[in-house]
């Protein structure tokens, strides 16, 4: 399905409810849709949740937003509007003593939502029935915590999950959001640590 999003008509949209299913499929993948040539900031000061404690962070990767639809990448997910690979992730001021490697990477993922505030990805969902986006997120499937609390990928391969958001006509569900995860499999560096890929976007801990 054509993930068609009419930019003209964005408008915000105050309240989420979420109807799913999980698709899983595997194909031929590029191994190189893991990496990025040119890694650099692409959320800077992030609000997220982790623990039931609010922090900032600065997510470095890279980004596929060109205005025009893209091929998929997890099969049968159809036509992209965006794609966002994550390679690392710092904490803004002090880290946290200690923390879960994947529950950082769930606290990032769960806010890349354009159906629920704050909207913190600059894409809001208006509310037109049908009115689709479509957003793949790459995720490291090994990472190792720095000396400085940074979240880093080690390793090879890659965690995908694609997204696609559909306004409803129900004004209390106004989204319903499909998902299909794919990976690619690789091999995790001594001393790093192993992450679960996700089936389905996580929920944040905070409002």
């Amino acid at each position: 399905m054509n993930c068609l999003f009419h930019w003209r008509k964005m408008l915000l949209v105050a309240l989420f409810g979420i109807a799913l299913s999980a698709n899983t499929a595997s194909a031929q993948i590029d191994p190189n849709i893991c990496d990025c040539e040119f890694p650099g900031i692409i959320k800077a000061n992030l609000p997220i949740c982790l623990g039931g404690v609010n922090y900032l962070v600065d997510v470095y990767g890279c980004e596929q937003n060109p205005g025009t639809l893209f091929p998929e990448i997890c099969l049968n997910s159809g036509l992209q509007n965006r794609r966002t690979t994550i390679t690392k992730i710092c904490f803004v001021g002090t880290p946290p003593a200690s923390y879960s490697a994947q529950a950082l990477i769930d606290a990032v993922v769960c806010t890349m939502n354009p159906c629920r505030p704050p909207y913190s990805w600059g894409v809001t969902m208006p509310p037109v029935p049908g009115t689709i986006y479509c957003w793949t997120i790459v995720t490291p499937t090994c990472v190792r915590i720095l000396a400085n609390g940074c979240l880093e990928r080690c390793g090879t391969g890659c965690c995908i999950l694609a997204i696609q958001f559909k306004v409803d006509a129900n004004p209390i569900n106004p989204c319903i959001v499909t998902y299909w995860a794919c990976n690619v499999p690789g091999v995790c560096y001594d001393g790093c640590i192993p992450l679960t890929c996700m089936t389905e976007q996580p929920v944040c801990c905070g409002p």
